[in-house]
């Protein structure tokens, strides 16, 4: 009999843990949620999240000494056409925000190196007559989408199902998803292991079928755009970056090397915010650890100016009694000051959308009941 130590969810105590973690990303992005109102700060939203985040985990598991918990991917708030990677420093020059925009709140949390990934959108308040009938749709989109792609997740089905429902339904509401949006599983301290689902594929861009299995954890990420959705880097300075665990070198400056061992302490496999490093001195390493690949970069991403993107993320574990969503949204499509142009729960004539929303509606109902 082996003594290796079991990893995923056929432990109850992993089980556990990533809802554990899921509780807190939920209780995070609520908060940054709630404070996304005219005027407020980017850099600022990014650290009510972080400092949620932070706050709730010294809540739990204190008893375990040695265990690690933290933030698994930084908050990042992205507005309007910029699609991910905004986690600014506060020299960083962002607008704040105004009635009217879209905004996208992403974050994740690990207990133990067991992670829940979350993302939602809402539309900044205040002013109605900014909210078009292009807020409406790409949000009820990316909202319907999100819910049906996690659904569609489950044992025994494939990565290619899960793209084929996400590229039906932004045709439904006539956007686009975003190219190079990966949907990942995750494992034990690892946020992108390699069974993915891709949201578009191109010419460019495949992945290899995958086919679910029992006990995986996803975290599936829909993401639509107005536009081609087809996007690129920007000016505005990268923040955020993930270690390169296979890359090493011998760093020659001694800023470099005392930020390089505070991210192998904090952050050893998780991505990072510049901004969890508050001395500015030991940013300055920052250039000659990114020269030698030490780090890999999170890009801020845009699409072209006068677009919107809208985006959820869900993490969802296939247990044994089917899959769970342990990550969602809140959001109430209904209360938009603008309805979308289209009702995909009655004018879907894809049986299978319909199905999988149908499912997907009744679980989120039944856990509302609960709460």
């Amino acid at each position: 009999m082996s003594d290796e130590a079991i990893t995923d969810l056929r432990d109850a105590n992993v089980v556990t843990k990533h809802r554990t973690a899921a509780e807190i990303a939920n209780f995070a992005v609520g908060e940054v949620l709630k404070a996304c109102v005219a005027g407020a700060a980017i850099d600022s939203l990014c650290e009510i999240g972080d400092n949620a985040v932070t706050e709730r985990l010294k809540t739990c598991y204190n008893k375990q000494k040695g265990m690690g918990k933290g933030i698994a991917f930084p908050t990042c708030v992205s507005v309007n056409q910029l699609a991910g990677h905004v986690s600014p420093l506060k020299e960083d020059t962002y607008p704040a925000l105004r009635a009217g925009d879209l905004v996208k709140v992403d974050l994740a949390v690990h207990i133990d190196g067991y992670v829940a990934a979350v993302a939602q959108s809402l539309i900044v308040a205040g002013d109605a007559s900014a909210v078009t009938q292009r807020h409406a749709d790409v949000l009820a989109a990316a909202y319907y989408g999100s819910l049906a792609a996690a659904e569609a997740v489950r044992a025994g089905r494939t990565n290619v199902d899960v793209t084929r429902v996400i590229q039906n339904i932004g045709a439904f509401y006539g956007v686009s998803a975003c190219e190079g949006v990966l949907s990942h599983q995750m494992k034990h301290y690892v946020i992108d292991a390699n069974k993915t689902i891709l949201a578009r594929p191109t010419t460019e861009q495949r992945v290899e079928d995958a086919t679910f299995e029992q006990n995986e954890v996803y975290s599936v990420d829909v993401v639509y755009s107005t536009g081609d959705g087809k996007l690129k880097g920007t000016e505005n300075r990268t923040t955020v970056y993930k270690r390169v665990v296979e890359n090493t070198y011998a760093l020659k400056m001694q800023a470099a090397r005392t930020l390089f061992s505070k991210i192998n302490t904090d952050y050893p496999t998780f991505p990072f915010s510049l901004r969890a490093f508050s001395d500015p001195k030991s940013r300055l390493g920052m250039k000659e650890i990114i020269d030698h690949s030490l780090v890999a970069p999170y890009p801020v991403l845009t699409e072209k100016t006068g677009e919107l993107i809208a985006q959820f993320k869900t993490t969802v574990l296939l247990m044994p009694s089917g899959t769970t969503r342990v990550t969602g949204s809140a959001v109430d499509i209904d209360a938009l000051p603008v309805k979308p142009s289209k009702n995909i729960l009655t004018e879907c004539a894809d049986e299978e959308i319909k199905s999988l929303l149908t499912a997907a509606l009744a679980d989120k109902k039944k856990k509302k009941s609960k709460e």
